[in-house]
């Protein structure tokens, strides 16, 4: 291959690598990233934080899902999200303080259901837990219950 060719490639290889940032592809930006990830707990801490990361659970129809959630914000700020077993947004809270949050959702239907956590220069760290059991059916109605 002539320099030409290696020319050219490195120009194609640049422009998807700016295109992948510009369309907002990229990873998430983590410092002092510390993890913890264990059955229906996560917990983490960190000293710079861009960009999104997600947990996912299995539910049954007519399961109670309870989450906790606890924001440790010394700077930027942060968005959970919950979404249902479509991919469809059931809640989301952004702060830029330190809060904590607990919800109560009956499943519609059986399925992965995510939490995300996107982090906005976010300097702090989370705890998520979340629990789902079955109901007594009675509660189950046309639409999702979000009890605060």
């Amino acid at each position: 291959m002539n320099h030409r060719c290696y020319l050219v490639a490195a120009a194609v290889v640049m422009l998807v690598a700016s295109l992948i940032l510009v369309s907002g592809c990229a990873p998430s930006l983590k410092v002092g990233w510390r993890e913890y990830r264990y059955d229906r707990f996560w917990h983490a801490t960190f000293t710079r934080f861009s960009g999104s990361e997600k947990a996912s659970f299995a539910a049954e129809e007519g399961d109670l899902i309870v989450i906790d959630a606890s924001l440790e914000l010394v700077s930027g700020s942060m968005t959970l999200s919950f979404c249902d077993a479509d991919g469809e947004l059931i809640w989301s809270r952004e702060s830029d303080e330190s809060v904590s949050e607990s919800i109560s959702v009956t499943a519609l239907e059986s399925g992965r259901y995510r939490l995300i956590v996107e982090g906005h220069k976010a300097v702090g760290g989370f705890d998520v837990t979340w629990d789902s059991h079955p109901i007594d059916a009675s509660r189950l109605g046309r639409d999702l219950a979000v009890d605060r």
